[in-house]
């Protein structure tokens, strides 16, 4: 646990992503982490996050497992990623998620990929701006989901995790791929569902590039 103000001391500890596995030898959970923040995923029966937390308090501010997006494809709505079952929303008992179940209904996890942080354009710092790398140094984790056969099309989704050194925040986006020759439409996409707890909702702030001024 860290005891830093990372707005007055620099955090500089590495994002590391830590697999987990269980007594057979397979693949568990995946943890992401810098040192500030830390999201974990169950990634069976399907990727879920099950935690996500602050490394200085070690609290964690969900009370529920939800989807990882939820998208309407073609007319229809349909989860990606997720977990069933969870008795109570109240709260997040970890114990419970050994019992929780896949939605057949729902995008299912196939894989995932650690890679390093893209530019999503040129710049080169300029005027009062600092050196800092572009892009920062950190991790990109990608979940790859498959299309449940109930959705009728051959389509993959990518959900896209970064975190980066010494600030805690995460970005999160998603992109899909059609494999069929029917064509395919997005017409909504939920890209983040967190039930945050009351204590820690007021402290989690959400951007969107779709601002509308």
């Amino acid at each position: 646990m860290s005891t830093t103000d990372w707005l007055v001391d620099p955090v500089s500890e590495p994002v590391t992503v830590n697999l987990s596995t269980d007594s057979n030898g397979s693949a568990r959970e995946l943890t992401l982490s810098n040192g500030l923040i830390r999201r974990t995923f169950r990634l069976a029966p399907n990727a879920a996050t099950v935690d996500l937390r602050r490394e200085d308090t070690g609290v964690s501010v969900l009370r529920g497992v939800k989807p990882e997006a939820v998208a309407e494809i073609n007319g229809v709505q349909v989860e990606v990623g997720g977990l069933k079952g969870q008795p109570d929303y109240a709260y997040l008992d970890p114990t419970w998620v050994d019992d929780m179940t896949a939605d057949e209904t729902a995008f299912r996890y196939v894989g995932h990929t650690v890679s390093e942080p893209e530019a999503p354009y040129e710049w080169s710092p300029a005027n009062h701006s600092s050196d800092d790398p572009f892009p920062p140094d950190g991790k990109r984790l990608t979940f790859g989901y498959a299309a449940p056969e109930s959705l009728g099309l051959q389509v993959r989704a990518f959900v896209h995790y970064e975190m980066y050194v010494g600030l805690p925040a995460l970005v999160k986006w998603i992109t899909f791929r059609n494999e069929d020759t029917t064509d395919l439409r997005i017409d909504a996409l939920a890209t983040e569902l967190l039930a945050v707890t009351e204590d820690e909702k007021p402290r989690l702030h959400v951007e969107s590039e779709f601002a509308f001024a």
